[in-house]
């Protein structure tokens, strides 16, 4: 080092020990980021990676392990699946390579969504509001022993009151009430947990700050008055009085539910309304109330104490402990919306599985699918939520994605056990690839199904087109250790084209309704029914089913085929099926075909019209026979009945139907036509029409009152009779232009429409008032003079009738 002196020299220093202290700053790059950051997944999700550091290159991994430079390129979100840990790593040449960003996606608790409350839940301990499809059992063992086997929760939350309704309830005939809290296990009560935005700490019992346990009992001693009839408490130890109830917004109710004699029948139940906050402070005006919103992650989570005679113990929907001291323990749920566009997850053309799926598990109560201009092609889906209507635009397509339904079970559409499910779409249709299934690489098999429903209840499909599956259009049937059947089933307005078993199949089935579809064309795997009654156990059930206004037409099959034979004795005499007002038409085997008898079945006001073998059959020495009545035959290969099946009353074999249309895509498809016979038209049992579909309407003329094709003097006296009447005239009265009085107006309209389909105004005037028409002056004066007198017309509309008519027949 050179230096200067105080003489002004340069002097030179040498310095050979040098020591730094400190630390050397390296340029690091920072650790990613993911979006959305929380670790929850319903089913799947897209989770997008960013990282702050400029020009930074991001690998990642799926399987827990540390990403390197050679493992995937981060450039679009990705889709995470349930169990996935996603670990990202980003570098920056020049840089030191950043940290691990690590997530483990898991499950959330059950339900995994809330839906939102609709104004009618009222805290007063009757749950009849609630729907039996929210509730989630209660049955994993949280601490101690208890005997309850049946218990559950229900909760909905509300946006404007920033709230959260809770129902339980809990059949307990062995419980021990007290008049107050004493201890967490010496009586009977619920806990119920709730946490939203707070923050640490963890632990929140004593303080009630970020998160909030309340416990509820029912009293020894009740008034009957359910607010009343409950103790309330902060975390048991902090009782809760009405007027701080009434400060932080907690409502809780409780009854014990008797019969008709006042016994109880051992049921509880209770109801509260829980505010939801980031902070609360029970000791001064500091709470901080948390907005809830759909798409939250929110905490919420009850648990049943059960004091009795041997013990105590408790339940809970899981098995995460100490909720009392740690909100990290309290089950998670993701807050559902009321209404969803499906294309707002992304709609892909190429594959559109994700967008579907995802907007189905959110749990909105309607999932809209919007027509996008291309199909909706998608691997299998399934309907995970409870209380949810898909509704399809007018034309939209779903279409089995190629290549993608390998498996021999592979559904289209697939419920498991879930209640209050609604598929309507007038004008779309939900199509599979039917021939592709035929050849490797997919799985031979006859099970994939268009819509599947497995131990499902309260479900309506409705105006939907169902084409080219796998297996059935629609499968009713059961899953293991659930329901045994499937029950309040609706499938109307639908039509089952080209399916590759069974247009329809119903395995198990209480209160099922098939109303005016048109099942058609089945073919490819027997027994290619229209519709294929079919338990496989003896302990399946066919109770309160029915069919009704539906055309059955050239499946390769039955039109309708009951398979019994693996049905108990007992169930097969208490099933109850009825068959009204349908049309089975040109099907390749029998119109209706019974293996077994069934004493429940009724036949009537339907058509069997040109089916390959018979009309009905019932195989033989099986009896009773099918009870038919009102029913018509005509052209079937075989006959109208045969094995042990007969007739009934008002059955028809010598006259048949004539059909206004053949064709599927006519507006007229299988109505009965004007000239079809009124043994048809007025023969079913109520002297109306047999078969799925009316006589067609002829076109009306202007001025037809009596609908004859033309109008005429039939029509004039018509109007003649009913002039002036006002209020509620109908067109068969002659009120043409339906304002609801008959007047001048209508006689102009009749006027000018005079001789439609070849009626002559001087041949009617000459039968109805005894002269021809001359010349236009004698026809007006004549006219006017003769109807006003004739029919009580006043005489300027009698005018104004002549003038019209004259006018016309110069035209």
């Amino acid at each position: 080092i050179e230096t200067t002196n105080t003489n002004n020299h340069t002097d030179t220093v040498w310095i050979d020990d040098v020591t730094v202290t400190g630390e050397v700053v390296e340029n690091v790059v920072a650790t990613p980021v993911f979006t959305p950051d929380d670790r929850y997944v319903l089913g799947s999700k897209k989770v997008a990676i960013s990282c702050a550091t400029p020009d930074s290159q991001i690998r990642y991994t799926l399987d827990g392990s540390t990403p390197s430079p050679a493992s995937s390129l981060y450039s679009t979100p990705i889709t995470i699946n349930l169990g996935e840990t996603l670990c990202a790593r980003a570098w920056v040449d020049g840089y030191v390579v950043s940290n691990v960003n690590s997530v483990t996606y898991a499950a959330f608790n059950n339900p995994p969504t809330i839906q939102s409350a609709e104004g009618d839940v009222v805290v007063d301990g009757d749950l009849s509001e609630w729907r039996g499809s929210e509730f989630v059992a209660l049955d994993k063992t949280y601490s101690g022993s208890s005997p309850i086997t049946q218990a559950g929760y229900a909760v909905r939350w509300d946006g404007t009151a920033n709230q959260f309704y809770v129902a339980v309830k809990v059949n307990d005939p062995d419980r021990i009430f007290l008049d107050m809290y004493d201890k967490w296990n010496t009586q009977d009560g619920v806990e119920i947990y709730v946490h939203t935005t707070g923050g640490e700490p963890y632990a929140y019992e004593d303080t009630q700050s970020t998160a909030q346990q309340y416990v509820v009992g029912l009293k020894a001693n009740r008034t009957g008055n359910p607010a009343n009839d409950l103790w309330k408490t902060f975390a048991g130890d902090n009782p809760i009085s009405g007027e701080l109830a009434g400060q932080i917004g907690f409502q809780a109710a409780g009854v014990v539910e008797v019969d008709g004699q006042g016994n109880p029948t051992g049921w509880l139940f209770y109801e509260a309304a829980v505010k939801a906050y980031e902070y609360l402070d029970l000791t001064g005006g500091e709470s901080i109330v948390s907005p809830l919103s759909a798409g939250d992650i929110v905490g919420v989570d009850v648990v049943i104490c059960d004091k009795h005679a041997s013990g105590f113990g408790m339940k809970s929907e899981n098995t995460l402990l100490t909720k009392h001291d740690d909100w990290r323990s309290i089950g998670v749920h993701k807050l559902a919306p009321d209404w969803i566009d499906a294309s707002t997850f992304g709609f892909e053309s190429d594959d559109a599985t994700f967008a579907l799926q995802a907007a189905i598990d959110s749990g909105a109560k309607t999932v809209f699918v919007p027509d996008m201009g291309s199909d909706w092609i998608v691997r299998p889906i399934m309907l995970n939520s409870n209380n949810q209507e898909i509704v399809f635009e007018e034309g939209v397509v779903v279409c089995a994605k190629e290549g993608a339904f390998l498996r021999s079970t592979d559904c289209l559409f697939k419920a498991v056990a879930k209640q209050d499910l609604k598929l309507t779409g007038y004008g779309a249709t939900l199509k599979m690839r039917k021939n592709d299934y035929l050849s490797s690489p997919y799985e031979d098999g006859e099970w994939r199904m268009g819509v599947g429903l497995w131990s499902c209840g309260n479900v309506t499909i409705s105006g939907l087109t169902i084409k080219d599956t796998g297996g059935d259009g629609v499968y009713m049937g059961i899953w293991a250790n659930e329901q045994n059947f499937c029950n309040d089933i609706v499938i109307r307005d639908v039509t089952l084209d080209n399916n590759y078993r069974q247009g329809i199949s119903v395995i198990s089935a209480e209160r099922l309704l098939v109303e005016n579809c048109v099942i058609r064309n089945t073919n490819g795997h027997s027994p290619q029914a229209g519709i294929d009654f079919e338990p496989n156990y003896d302990t399946q059930r066919l109770v309160d089913c029915v069919v009704r206004g539906t055309i059955i037409e050239g499946n390769a099959g039955d039109g309708i085929l009951f398979s019994l034979n693996q049905m108990s004795s007992t169930n097969r005499n208490n099933a109850t099926v009825t068959i009204e007002k349908c049309s089975l038409i040109g099907n390749g085997n029998h119109g209706l075909y019974l293996k077994n008898s069934l004493p429940g079945l009724a036949v009537r006001d339907s058509l069997f019209v040109g089916n390959d073998r018979y009309g009905v059959y019932q195989t033989i020495f099986m009896s009773p026979s099918p009870n038919i009545r009102y029913s018509a035959f005509w052209n079937n290969g075989s006959g109208a009945a045969g094995g042990s099946a007969s007739l009934g009353t008002g059955c028809l074999t010598t006259v048949g139907p004539i059909f206004a249309s053949a064709d599927p895509l006519s507006e007229q498809y299988r109505y009965l036509a004007l000239t079809c016979p009124a043994a048809i038209t007025a023969g079913a049992s109520d002297g109306s029409y047999m078969g799925a579909r009316p006589k067609v309407s002829a076109s009306r003329v202007p001025g037809d009152a009596n609908e004859d094709g033309k109008v005429d003097v039939g029509d004039l006296g018509i109007l003649a009779a009913n002039y002036g009447m006002s209020e509620g005239a109908t067109w068969q009265q002659g009120d043409f232009n339906e304002d609801g009085k008959v007047d001048v107006g209508d006689l102009g309209i009749l006027a000018a429409n005079y001789g439609s389909s070849g009626s002559s105004f001087e041949a009617d005037y000459a039968k109805v008032f005894g002269t021809a028409v001359e010349n236009e002056e004698s026809a007006e004066d004549d006219f006017s003079s003769s109807i006003c007198s004739g029919f009580g017309l006043p005489m300027i509309a009698g005018f104004i009738l002549a003038g019209l008519m004259l006018v016309r027949l110069e035209e």
